[in-house]
């Protein structure tokens, strides 16, 4: 609506004054003609206020009419007037009369309002009867209304009539001390909202952000408060100021000065933004002020002035703050400034709320100019090799200019995505700037470059040992890189990043680097040392002995080699090269002896002895039977054979008899010429060891048996290394020494002061020992050489 109410934008305050006017009572706003409706409660007529600024009396011949309200009625849209207690119909297009309607049982109807929420209800307040009355339309053809009164005590004298921004019927009171209302429209319950000071209200409206606006008939006054009905605030004077209207698209409100008669308009936010704008994303602009009235109550303690961006639909619902000001008084501007971001090209809006109370201005349009984002155009942070290139950020636009804070290095400065070139080493900072070519909105963002001397392998061993005959991965894992070693001799691949070397001599390698994305290079080199193995071999590396017996294991002995066998607990030293072998407990024995060069490689050969079992024979028995047999008792291992010996003093040696066929078993003599002899048992394994019984004397008697157990020489120690001390009940004037088949080793004659003898000579094995005494009687004794 650019006419009338363009003027009264630009006004602070506008009176429509005209001989039509005729103590006027009530005005309405018909949003589709865009005029105002005015009741002539003097002249009994109805003026029009057009959109052009002209009025005409359109409505004639009532009597005193009060309010006036556009609703639905029958099915069409029409205009209701209040007039003499009745409610006269007009055509809300052509104001021609419809029908009229009287309501019984009044006294004094006042105003008249249309329920928002159910078509084809409305309400009127009886000031005279201290009555609300719900009016129902009815049906076709006629439409004859039915009243209901809901509210007919508790209240008085009900006036003015308004359904406010939630749906509720509030009432204003005509009586001292006046109050605000709201009525319940359903039970007809009545809530207090507002006591006053203030006599004689008479009409009340509210704006969008739901502040209250009345007239006061006693003491002429406009006044204002907020929704929560606080900060209440005395507006204007007038003479018996009556019926008001507020119309949001206008941003105003029309007041009737019933005893002056006219109409004013006053702008209903006292303020708005000066005019459409626009800005650059980032950038800080001003909003200016167009002030339109001193705002009585606009400008309280503790108010601000906040300017509000839409969304690209001109939806305020998540506005953006752009700028804040607070204020108790005219504030001609706000300092502003737009968040960088991504906006929509176009259909942004821009207000300005104050928060105490609380009052929106028109709206105007926002332009956001198109500003590049730097971020966007360039690269993240970039880290090159000396001597390598790389572009430092994206194609640009041709409705941008770029530039960058220095041209070091760079190929260009005044493009969005020049060439670095690493010339040099170090770390350099760029600012870079785009600017639109049409607004001059521009943004930039900070470019650091790092360059280092070359590719650097970091986890790289540079040098290492092996022993000869192993391998060996030289390199890194996973590297984004080529790589091209040099030589290529004894390498699995000489082009990858971790080949392996099989080399048998000392080798130093050197290695190219390339990023091939960014052309960065490195260089570096890996040295190998290929330490000698000490290959030795065992000069016995299988023995077999009996248990009991010692035998050596013999390795090469090399200079400077350490050697180390296991298991070493039955070896007379595991540290040198040859130890001594030596265990009673038969088995097969395997050794790893391991050679250590002192550089670190070791080489290991296996030894093997089989220390065979001996057998035993220390419960065999020999005992004398009928001449000339032998019972022989005890137990022997199937393993093993036994042979009978004996001899007799004349020959002093053993003599083989039989083989024994079993264990208990009886031997025949087949050299019968002694019955008076000694006898033992040999006892041989499938090893090949041998082992002998005690010596026993047989002595045959007469169709009798005498077992004689002659080992009445105790010696000791037994088994013996080096000196034998023995004891007995004869005296000895002789010793002989005889081997296991009877053969004499050695013969003593013992010092009559030492019982003993000397074996240090005797090599390991089983002796038998004969002591002879003063009466030429022999005694045998076994003795064990170690």
């Amino acid at each position: 609506m650019k006419s009338l109410f363009t003027v009264l934008i630009g006004l602070i305050l506008f009176t429509a004054a005209s001989a039509q006017y005729n103590k006027p009572y009530r005005v309405a706003y018909n949003s589709d003609k865009k005029s105002f409706l005015i009741t002539n409660n003097g002249a009994g007529s109805v003026v029009e206020l057009d959109s052009n600024f002209k009025t005409t009396t359109v409505i004639t011949g009532l009597t005193a009419p009060k309010d006036i309200a556009f609703g639905s009625f029958g099915g069409n849209s029409g205009i209701l007037i209040i007039d003499n207690n009745k409610i006269v119909v007009y055509d809300a297009s052509t104001y021609q009369k419809y029908t009229s309607l009287t309501v019984s049982g009044v006294t004094e109807l006042e105003d008249i309002e249309f329920d928002l929420n159910n078509v084809g209800y409305f309400y009127l307040s009886d000031v005279g009867g201290n009555a609300i009355i719900r009016g129902k339309v009815g049906p076709p053809p006629f439409y004859l209304p039915s009243y209901t009164k809901i509210v007919s005590s508790g209240i008085t004298r009900p006036k003015g009539l308004h359904f406010n921004n939630n749906g509720d019927l509030i009432v204003v009171t005509d009586e001292t001390n006046g109050k605000i209302i709201k009525v319940d429209t359903a039970s007809g319950s009545l809530t207090t909202l507002l006591s006053t000071n203030i006599d004689s209200l008479n009409s009340i409206a509210q704006d969008p952000q739901g502040n209250y606006f009345f007239t006061n008939w006693d003491d002429s006054y406009l006044y204002r408060c907020d929704k929560n009905f606080g900060n209440l605030t005395k507006i204007t004077g007038y003479n018996k100021p009556a019926g008001l209207s507020i119309v949001p698209e206008l941003d105003i409100v029309a007041i009737l000065c019933h005893l002056c008669n006219k109409i004013e308009f006053h702008r209903l936010h006292y303020f708005e933004v000066a005019s459409s704008t626009g800005a650059c994303a980032g950038s800080s602009f001003i909003t200016d002020f167009s002030i339109f009235a001193d705002g009585k109550g606009t400008y309280n303690a503790g108010n601000k002035f906040i300017v509000e961006l839409s969304d690209s639909t001109g939806s305020f619902a998540k506005s953006t703050t752009l700028g804040s000001t607070s204020a108790t008084s005219n504030p001609k501007s706000i300092s502003c400034s737009l968040p960088i971001g991504k906006y929509a090209t176009n259909g942004y809006k821009y207000r300005i709320r104050t928060t105490n109370p609380v009052f929106v201005s028109p709206e105007e349009s926002f332009d956001i100019y198109a500003t590049p984002i730097a971020a966007d155009l360039v690269y993240n942070d970039l880290s090159l090799c000396k001597g390598s290139t790389a572009s430092m950020g994206k194609s640009g636009s041709s409705n941008d200019t770029y530039s960058w804070s220095s041209s070091m290095f760079l190929s260009d400065s005044t493009i969005s995505n020049p060439i670095f070139s690493a010339t040099d080493t170090g770390t350099y900072s760029y600012q870079f700037k785009a600017t639109n070519k049409s607004f001059g909105c521009s943004d930039s963002v900070i470019v650091n470059v790092s360059v280092s001397p070359n590719i650097q392998l970091k986890s790289l061993i540079r040098n290492n040992k092996i022993c000869n005959g192993e391998s060996l991965e030289i390199g890194v894992k996973n590297s984004p890189y080529s790589f091209n070693w040099s030589p290529q001799t004894n390498l699995s691949n000489p082009t990858i990043s971790n080949p392996v070397f099989s080399g048998i001599s000392n080798q130093k390698y050197t290695v190219d680097i390339e990023d091939k994305n960014t052309g960065c290079k490195g260089y570096d080199s890996v040295y190998i040392i290929v330490n000698p193995v000490p290959t030795f071999s065992i000069s016995n590396s299988y023995t077999k002995i009996c248990s009991g017996k010692t035998a050596q294991l013999t390795a090469s002995n090399i200079a400077g080699i350490s050697y180390s066998w296991s298991p070493g607990n039955v070896l007379s030293d595991s540290t040198i090269f040859n130890p001594i072998f030596q265990s009673n407990i038969s088995g097969d024995y395997h050794f790893i002896a391991t050679a250590t060069h002192p550089l670190g490689c070791t080489y290991s050969q296996n030894a093997r002895i089989f220390n065979a079992p001996v057998p035993t024979t220390n419960n065999l028995k020999l005992s004398a039977q009928i001449f000339p047999s032998v019972l022989i008792t005890g137990t022997i291992n199937s393993a093993d054979d036994i042979d009978f010996y004996f001899t007799d003093s004349a020959k002093n040696q053993f003599t083989f008899n039989s083989k024994v066929a079993d264990v208990p078993g009886v031997v025949q003599l087949s050299d019968t010429s002694s019955k008076n002899i000694y006898a033992y048992l040999a006892m041989s394994h499938d090893s090949g060891c041998s082992a002998v019984s005690d010596i026993f004397h047989l002595v045959w008697t007469t169709n009798s048996i005498a077992d004689f157990w002659e080992s009445q020489v105790s010696l000791y120690p037994n088994p013996a290394t080096n000196f034998v001390l023995f004891s007995g009940d004869m005296a000895v004037k002789n010793i002989e020494i005889l081997d296991v088949f009877g053969r004499q080793i050695k013969s003593e004659i013992p010092n009559g002061l030492i019982y003993g003898f000397d074996v240090s000579d005797l090599e390991t094995g089983n002796y038998f020992i004969v002591f002879e005494d003063d009466l030429g009687n022999k005694f045998w004794s076994k003795l064990q050489k170690l």
